[in-house]
């Protein structure tokens, strides 16, 4: 792909529409670059818990924030091509954008998220897997199957987040049997 040429266009625009451009080139290359994905049901795993077995007890949260934060705390993450992690949906309009989730004319969504790790995350820009799905909305858990690491980052200072991925589904704000369900998928 030819994202340079985009990311230098990125750097000559100055102001708020700045990031808005950025989301809206990452869209574009995110549709070309991460149609090699598989379409395998995505499930964030790896939880670090010393006793974790099939008779672990369920884990239930009051909220998506609250599982957001013990995924961060308790649960492993390697950041590699293909890795499911655990993701939480933010409202772009913190970022300049007009709507907290973007509708591409596809019908797939581009939503800016805060993918898990053990600092407590990273932004993220990622497409659903598909148009059919629920429509996501800030606070929402998601399951975020990175694609690549691009030049261009939305935070200079870490190199996480130039990754973008797509979401393959929404989830549970609950962990059973060491995984955390799957709501809906996007197809």
């Amino acid at each position: 792909m030819a994202f340079d040429g985009d990311y230098a266009l990125i750097s000559k625009i100055a102001g708020a529409g700045a990031f808005f451009c950025f989301v809206a080139m990452i869209g574009v290359s995110l549709s070309r670059s991460l149609e090699a994905l598989d379409s395998e049901e995505p499930k964030p795993t790896n939880i670090k818990q010393p006793d974790a077995s099939p008779s672990t007890l369920p884990l239930y949260f009051k909220d998506s924030l609250g599982l957001f934060e013990y995924a961060c705390r308790y649960m492993s993450f390697e950041l590699k091509e293909g890795a499911c992690i655990l993701g939480i949906v933010l409202d772009a309009r913190n970022f300049g954008v007009e709507t907290p989730v973007a509708i591409n004319s596809d019908k797939t969504q581009r939503a800016v998220i805060s993918v898990a790790s053990d600092d407590g995350g990273f932004l993220s820009i990622a497409l659903t897997a598909g148009s059919t799905g629920p429509l996501l909305k800030p606070g929402q858990l998601v399951s975020w199957r990175a694609g690549r690491k691009l030049d261009a980052k939305l935070d200079p200072s870490d190199e996480r987040t130039g990754w973008v991925g797509l979401i393959g589904a929404t989830l549970k704000t609950e962990i059973i049997d060491g995984e955390i369900p799957v709501d809906a998928l996007f197809a």
